[in-house]
């Protein structure tokens, strides 16, 4: 009779490594696309970084709750985000208490989105990411890795 035992051993290994090993290419994805944002002289930022998905996320938005993760109500006016992994679509922006309104990102895009391409008026804002989309349903197993800060 042939052992497996070895065999199974080495596959976790395997696994675990290979698992070591996104992690450090998401780290280091995140550390290009700080690169690549736009600077900013705020005063104030908050940040987040997760996975948004089927009741994943910081529970703090208006909208989308248990799909999403938003800062706290401020006078936001830049959001920089980047979209690490996953296999859809992710909206990256801001919402009041009526509306969501972003940019697009699929997985390796980064954005840097400023109140005023999507507002006429200046409001208490939150910064917002989720991957309920126009396109995508907001349960069915999606989930998205994403990072954002806003600035104040």
């Amino acid at each position: 009779m042939v052992s497996t035992y070895g065999q199974g051993v080495r596959r976790r290994r395997r696994h675990r490594l290979r698992h070591a090993l996104g992690r450090v290419a998401a780290v280091l994805a995140v550390a290009a696309a700080g690169a690549t944002f736009a600077s900013s002289a705020a005063a104030d930022s908050w940040g987040w970084e997760g996975v948004i998905g089927d009741g994943l996320g910081n529970g703090d938005c208006y909208f989308y709750p248990g799909q999403s993760a938003c800062s706290p109500w401020g006078p936001w006016y830049q959001i920089n985000a980047a979209h690490q992994a996953g296999p859809g679509t992710a909206l990256a922006g801001f919402q009041t208490t009526g509306s969501v309104r972003g940019q697009y990102l699929t997985a390796g895009q980064s954005a840097t989105v400023y109140w005023w391409d999507l507002y006429a008026n200046p409001e208490t804002f939150k910064g917002h990411t989720t991957h309920c989309t126009w396109s995508s349903s907001c349960w069915g197993g999606n989930w998205e890795h994403m990072w954002f800060r806003t600035y104040s």
